[in-house]
């Protein structure tokens, strides 16, 4: 395949597909107000956007990252300091992106639909069961299904996609990965920040347990917070 080609192709194969969700999510949240709105996009990503990558991963699962030889205790110590990098980047670069990008996000934020913000007191209008269920749900898709299978799809199988450009593999993906998050699109220069390097060091050691420990244990902490804030 041609290198115009494939670099088209691999944001394409991420891109359409969270696009389509995105829409499903649109238009449900127009004509429905029973589901709490996080709720109802944990269930648009399921049943379009991560069905189609797990497809993707099942017809490339022979060309995966996984032939590393790091023990368990090494990578533990390597998720524990990507994490505690992330949290310096929360502090340094994320602020500095929200000042800068500040006029844009009120244009935007002033023309997007109100289920588009995820805030722990919009459940105050529903139900305990309701709550509880999203609790649930947002844990167990955010923090273990989702990130799984969006490292073995973006890490595992478009960075293969793209190996014989070498460490250009890890970048590129990193920021179609990042930009891929239609949901939260002004967050990308700390996205890209904070996943670049768990995406070179899964490529240089061939170990994509590396960028899903490390983008499990991220969401991990961003899911508790907000399952705290509700409680």
């Amino acid at each position: 395949m041609k290198k115009k080609n494939i670099f088209l192709k691999v944001p394409l194969l991420a891109f359409v597909p969270s696009i389509i969700a995105m829409l499903l999510y649109i238009f449900l949240g127009k004509i429905q107000n029973n589901i709490p709105s996080l709720l109802l996009f944990l269930i648009c990503v399921g049943i379009v956007l991560f069905p189609f990558e797990i497809y993707i991963i099942y017809r490339n699962k022979g060309n995966l990252l996984n032939k590393s030889k790091i023990k368990w205790w090494q990578l533990i110590l390597i998720v524990g300091i990507l994490f505690g990098f992330a949290g310096l980047m929360t502090i340094l670069i994320s602020p500095l992106e929200h000042n800068l990008l500040s006029n844009v996000i009120d244009k935007v934020g002033s023309i997007t639909p109100i289920y588009f913000s995820w805030d722990a007191s919009d459940l105050v209008n529903y139900s305990n069961i309701i709550v509880a269920i999203t609790c649930i749900m947002y844990f167990l898709l955010n923090v273990i299904i989702y990130p799984i299978i969006e490292e073995f799809f973006f890490r595992g199988v478009l960075t293969n996609k793209l190996k014989k450009y070498g460490y250009l593999a890890p970048i590129f993906v990193t920021i179609v990965f990042s930009i891929y998050h239609f949901w939260l699109p002004f967050d990308n220069i700390f996205r890209i920040a904070i996943f670049m390097l768990p995406s070179i060091l899964a490529y240089k050691y061939n170990d994509i347990r590396i960028s899903i420990g490390f983008h499990c244990v991220c969401n991990l902490f961003t899911t508790i917070s907000f399952i705290m804030a509700v409680l």
